[in-house]
């Protein structure tokens, strides 16, 4: 059975939070579906990936292709939102190391830049049912 792209993230930043309503928004097939890192759903989906969320300051992107993180979990969530966001895939051309250098600044400073929940954000009713986890 194919399993429907997920996306992990922190449900305390205010940055993750706003890039989950924009994939909402983007996603009008309702391809992924979504849960905070905070959640038992998160941690017992890394656990069978082999990856600990003790540490991860990352959105992470899970599907049957595998599971994607840091700028690797933002192009593949483009490439599977469709045309026109696919394009930003051309960004691949920078290397990884580089690329992953950036996300980790962005990471490193959201809290202070963005702000932070003191509980994750609830989606609107309509989106509810594509929240695993809460």
């Amino acid at each position: 059975m194919k399993k429907r792209p997920t996306i992990l993230y922190d449900g305390h930043c205010a940055l993750c939070s706003g890039a989950v309503q924009s994939i909402l928004r983007l996603d009008d097939r309702g391809v992924f579906q979504f849960a905070p890192l905070q959640s038992a759903f998160a941690k017992t989906l890394l656990s069978e990936i082999n990856l600990q969320v003790e540490g991860l300051d990352s959105i992470i992107a899970v599907d049957d292709s595998g599971a994607y993180i840091k700028s690797e979990a933002f192009f593949h969530i483009m490439k599977l939102i469709g045309w026109p966001y696919q394009a930003l895939n051309l960004l691949k051309v920078f290397p990884l190391g580089f690329r992953d250098w950036i996300y980790d600044w962005v990471a490193r400073n959201r809290y202070a830049t963005f702000g932070k929940h003191d509980a994750c954000w609830m989606p609107q009713k309509e989106w509810k049912g594509r929240f695993l986890g809460e």
